[in-house]
């Protein structure tokens, strides 16, 4: 059974004005005036993406019947949804959904959904934290979940060009009748669009490798390009 995903964003935001009283000219106020504060930068909420990847696939078993068989390598096409968002100073969420089609063999479709709890250090664009993955093979009767922990490296959107980066390992995932490891990796370059808009683009390379020997294909390489919006 494919899988599918289908997200909706609605963002919000009110802004509060407070207009101040103007001292007369021989007169001075006895309150002192509220020091400017800094506004929020872009992104300092969160963002949505959403992008197109080109992978290539390896390694693994095709399920048939009577004998399972190897899975040829072979290309395959997809995209992927996320949406990271703030919880607090320190704190962040994030969830990330991919669907792809591997043309080859039997012709399945791969779903994949990641969700994390992030703790980002401070002073930095760093962060590390708990992770759930849920890997779904279109012709398997069960799906392969777990947990996992990661670090990642939050693209800095008040730049015009910034890195971002994100390694998961979950240890140990069910596939069928044997057990096995997901490794789960992410590179790239975030470009922000000028102005105040939000917007930005990314173009990076994404990595999947599952070490379940019965599970087709166990590696997932290739790149991914999204557009998306700051919050």
């Amino acid at each position: 059974m494919r899988l599918a995903a289908a997200g909706l964003l609605a963002i919000l935001a009110a802004f509060l004005i407070a207009q101040h009283p103007i001292a007369s000219a021989d007169e001075s106020s006895p309150f002192p005036s509220p020091s400017p504060s800094a506004s929020a930068g872009p992104g300092s909420g969160g963002y949505a993406l959403a992008g197109v990847m080109a992978l290539n696939g390896s390694g693994g078993l095709v399920p048939a019947s009577p004998t399972p068989a190897p899975f040829q390598a072979a290309g395959s096409t997809g995209y992927e949804l996320e949406l990271l968002g703030r919880l607090s100073d320190s704190y962040l969420a994030s969830l990330h959904f991919e669907d792809v089609n591997v043309h080859g063999d039997d012709s399945s479709v791969e779903s994949r959904l990641d969700v994390s709890a992030l703790y980002q250090i401070s002073r930095t664009h760093t962060a590390i934290g708990l992770g759930y993955a849920a890997l779904q093979r279109s012709t398997a009767q069960t799906t392969s979940s777990g947990l996992g922990l990661g670090i990642a490296e939050l693209p800095d959107f008040e730049r015009r060009m910034s890195p971002y980066a994100s390694a998961f390992f979950y240890p140990s995932l069910p596939s069928g009748t044997s057990r096995g490891g997901l490794t789960v990796l992410r590179a790239g370059l975030a470009f922000t669009a000028p102005g105040t808009s939000g917007l930005f683009a990314r173009v990076g390379f994404s990595n999947q490798n599952f070490s379940a020997s019965s599970f087709s294909p166990r590696s997932l390489s290739g790149v991914e390009l999204g557009f998306g919006v700051t919050f």
